[in-house]
């Protein structure tokens, strides 16, 4: 970010923080890595595979990519090692972002 002070850049990724924690809620919510385990798909077939509206969830597909949680190649998502751990966290996730409780270590994925 050129032109930006450090304390500009901290503030920025404080605020994106919030918008991460979103962004890992509805994928976690929705079940995206589980419709992710098998191989990369595209957003549409993601969002038909969990119910959603495909250019929302594409979004939050890109989101997600910014922060390594998944990646995106040719219009494909697939899971990061990041993001292999979110099918252990369904409730766990929940919890942590409701009541800001440390996130437990789940099935070998230190968090």
């Amino acid at each position: 970010m050129e032109g930006i002070d450090s304390s500009q850049q901290r503030l920025r990724r404080l605020i994106d923080g919030y918008v991460m924690t979103q962004l890992l809620y509805v994928a976690t919510k929705l079940g995206v890595a589980q419709a992710l385990a098998d191989g990369p798909r595209t957003g549409a077939e993601v969002a038909e595979a969990v119910r959603a509206d495909p250019a929302a969830l594409t979004r939050v597909l890109r989101g997600l990519a910014l922060e390594d949680v998944v990646s995106e190649e040719d219009g494909r998502f697939a899971l990061t090692p990041v993001g292999e751990c979110l099918p252990a966290m369904t409730g766990t996730l929940t919890d942590a972002c409701r009541g800001r409780r440390r996130i437990p270590r789940i099935d070998g994925c230190a968090l």
